[in-house]
């Protein structure tokens, strides 16, 4: 297997597991977002 197939492997069994991670934070990010105050405008580190 070359470099490019092994690294396309690498990040298809990296992104598996992000569906189960984003229902989880989807809901409480904008919450959390309103918690710090945070609004248009304001410089965050991401």
């Amino acid at each position: 297997m070359d470099a490019l197939a092994q690294f396309k492997a690498a990040q298809r069994q990296a992104w598996a597991g992000f569906t189960p991670f984003e229902l989880t934070t989807c809901t409480t990010a904008p919450r959390l977002v309103a918690f710090a105050g945070i609004q248009a405008g304001h410089r965050v580190l991401d």
